[in-house]
């Protein structure tokens, strides 16, 4: 019974070790957001090189999904895109999206060049609109 216990502690610890050397060491994160992580889906649908789809919402216009998780390809960066709602303890709304970029360290430059890209980022002014309606106007 002791040999399971030692056993059981190697396994563990190798696996703990791993986790904290990807998490922490080899791969980066970047949390975006609301209006970007919306344009780069569009951007993701629209010209990604390779994408696979591991969560997605079916959802007309003008509405965006409010889970969207992807392994993409997309301007030579490989990154994971994670957009998911996350519920408030109170608040007329009661729930906000959050969106998270995941990707190796050595694909940092090329995932803040995607993410300053004027696709990405137009100079927009937000119009008022009834909830669950997204950039249904803007002025330039």
């Amino acid at each position: 019974m002791n040999n399971f216990f030692v056993l059981f502690g190697i396994i563990s610890t190798v696996l703990v070790s791993l986790w904290a050397v990807l998490k922490y060491l080899i791969l980066g994160s970047y949390k975006i957001d609301n209006d970007t992580g919306k344009r780069l889906i569009e951007t993701i649908e629209s010209s990604a090189k390779f994408k696979w789809l591991l969560t997605n919402e079916c959802v007309t216009e003008p509405r965006y999904p409010d889970v969207y998780e992807a392994l993409v390809l997309l301007n030579g960066a490989v990154f994971f895109i994670n957009r998911n709602e996350r519920l408030l303890t109170a608040g007329w709304k009661g729930k906000e999206e959050t969106t998270h970029v995941t990707f190796p360290r050595w694909y940092r430059k090329k995932v803040l060049d995607i993410l300053r890209s004027k696709v990405l980022n137009l100079n927009t002014i937000p119009v008022m609109a009834p909830p669950h309606t997204a950039r249904t106007g803007w002025v330039s």
